[in-house]
């Protein structure tokens, strides 16, 4: 009987992503990335911003570099 009170159903797991992706959303929402614009079936959905389209623009026109060490180098620094 308490094995079954810790265990999360799937239900629960989904409602945990729903309210994990709306926190997101809201916050970028408050920084004026994103504005509210209902889907076709009036759900919940966003557009972005000229604010959010500038920073995605400017995010792709950087150089790729590798996230986990970006100087390339194996040691993480330049000999």
């Amino acid at each position: 009987m308490s094995r079954t009170n810790f265990t999360r159903s799937v239900y629960t797991n989904r409602m945990a992503a729903r309210e994990g992706a709306y926190a997101l959303m809201w916050d970028y929402e408050a920084k004026g990335l994103v504005c509210e614009s209902p889907g076709p079936r009036n759900g919940a959905g966003w557009a972005l911003t000229e604010k959010g389209t500038a920073l995605i623009a400017a995010a792709a026109a950087r150089p790729q570099t590798n996230e986990v060490n970006p100087t390339g180098f194996a040691g993480g620094f330049k000999p």
